[in-house]
């Protein structure tokens, strides 16, 4: 059962997880690597391989803070192109944070050949900037032209005194 501690399971002993393996990349050039020598040592544990390689359907990975949670999504979308042979442009990564989504991002180009453009990458973001990308694309259909602004916190307040000052409230 789940009771406050991480699905994801501390870290196995390198020795226990690294396989070495020809995988071929994308660019159809072979990569010769280990599991455990994608991304970062160490390598996946056992509950972390499971969540890789399980790809019937979509995937969620709750676990605490630095249990693996992001280590074992880049795995995932690097075995879902380098082994099942997915087209990168077909996998999309959402998160919350700008720093989770640029984390994610990085991890995978390590791996992923120089000869792959940006457009052909996987689309890794943030869950705010997915919607705004959406409706930058697809808003006019509702009414929301392709140029409007999100105002931060600043700007909203701004905005306020702005209304406040020109009603004399």
């Amino acid at each position: 059962s789940y009771k406050g501690k991480a699905f994801v399971a501390a870290r196995a002993r390198d020795s226990q997880c690294r396989r070495r393996s020809r995988l071929r990349t994308v660019a159809g050039k072979a990569l010769d690597t280990t599991l455990g020598r994608w991304l970062d040592k160490p390598a996946l544990n056992k509950e972390q391989q499971e969540a890789v390689i399980n790809t019937d359907g979509p995937s969620i990975i709750l676990a605490g803070a630095g249990s693996g949670k992001t280590r074992v999504l880049v795995h995932k979308v690097l075995y879902l192109i380098l082994e099942k042979k997915i087209h990168p442009q077909n996998i999309l990564m959402v998160t919350f944070s700008n720093k989770a989504a640029g984390e994610m991002k990085e991890r995978i180009k390590k791996v992923l050949p120089q000869k792959i453009s940006s457009s052909e990458e996987p689309t890794v973001a943030t869950f705010h900037s997915l919607c705004a990308r959406i409706l930058r694309r697809s808003g006019v259909t509702i009414g929301i032209p392709h140029n409007f602004v999100i105002y931060d916190t600043t700007d909203q307040l701004d905005t306020i005194k702005d209304c406040m000052e020109k009603l004399e409230i």
